[in-house]
């Protein structure tokens, strides 16, 4: 399996320094004062990909070597901290799994070292993982890419609107939410509370917003095909989430027009022909795996915003 969110191979990169960048607020500083210096990118600000050189050169005699490369405790890439992994951090059911049941090898297609019973086999190489016959529970991971949030959904950075007239918290973990919205754990009833709403809606945002307040797969929902009593739908990741909604998604909704922002889809996108608009952004699909985005017969026009394709 692929830690990427579309389950696609991307070599793993090292924890980047924050990067220093102009404030907007330079533009506001009395004339004729100089902004505050900003010293050059240095190596350590770059995306540093993680090749089996550098992983060997950053700790000399702490890498065991064989088929499957194992780092010593002290080896700098098994740091953690506040400002997470230096390069890769793994979970199992929310238990830090140690780097002491973490091997590097290379993983091709079909082929590679077999992971023993307990222990996870890293590619850095591919971005792909083997995880052992007695890991049973959900593994999650911490990982880096070297390009911006900005660039596709790799990081959503939509943000909620207030001025909505119905909030609708999608969230798999049940966590604490503000009081007056509805929490559901995946899409199906979310979109079921949708529909249940009365209309029709005349406030100036959105008639209901549908946040995926999760790094989960949500599985999608059956095709939305009923006539909506509420027709302004916004569905979007607030900043900094990265959900991925799983299988095919179709939106008919007769009438009602539908903002979709920042968040991976691992199936095809079907517009139906009654529906009033769409606006996509920030929406990354994958076409290598055929995935497509289709308009019915009849429909107004294709939607009005871009997709960013993986």
């Amino acid at each position: 399996m692929a830690p990427h969110p579309l389950g696609l191979p991307a070599p793993l990169y090292l924890r980047p320094e924050p990067l220093v960048i102009a404030s907007d607020a330079e533009d506001e500083l009395p004339p004729g004062t100089l902004p505050a210096s900003r010293p050059p990118r240095a190596p350590g600000d770059l995306p540093l990909r993680a090749t089996w050189r550098l992983i060997e050169a950053l700790g000399p005699g702490q890498v065991s070597y064989g088929p499957v490369w194992q780092l010593a405790p002290g080896h700098p890439l098994t740091a953690g901290g506040p400002d997470g992994p230096a390069l890769l951090a793994l979970t199992v059911d929310g238990t830090p799994l140690p780097w002491t049941s973490i091997g590097l090898t290379s993983l091709p297609s079909g082929s590679g070292p077999a992971p023993t019973a307990g222990q996870v086999l890293v590619d850095p190489s591919r971005g792909v993982i083997a995880v052992g016959a007695a890991i049973t529970g959900t593994v999650r991971a911490t990982f880096y890419r070297p390009a911006s949030g900005r660039i596709g959904a790799l990081a959503s950075t939509a943000e909620p609107d207030d001025r909505s007239g119905a909030v609708i918290i999608v969230d798999p973990a049940g966590g604490p939410h503000a009081p007056g919205q509805i929490v559901v754990a995946d899409l199906n009833p979310a979109v079921t509370a949708t529909l249940a709403l009365p209309g029709p809606g005349t406030g100036p945002g959105p008639d209901v917003e549908i946040r995926l307040q999760t790094n989960d797969r949500l599985a999608a929902p059956a095709a939305m095909t009923a006539t909506p009593r509420v027709s302004r739908w916004r569905i979007v990741a607030p900043t900094g989430l990265t959900p991925v909604i799983e299988g095919g998604l179709t939106i008919g909704l007769p009438g009602a027009t539908v903002e979709i922002a920042g968040c991976y889809l691992a199936g095809n996108l079907i517009v139906g022909a009654g529906l009033a608009g769409l606006t996509l952004t920030e929406i990354t699909m994958n076409p290598a795996a055929r995935r497509t985005l289709s308009v019915e017969t009849g429909a107004w026009t294709l939607p009005r915003r871009c997709a960013t394709w993986a």
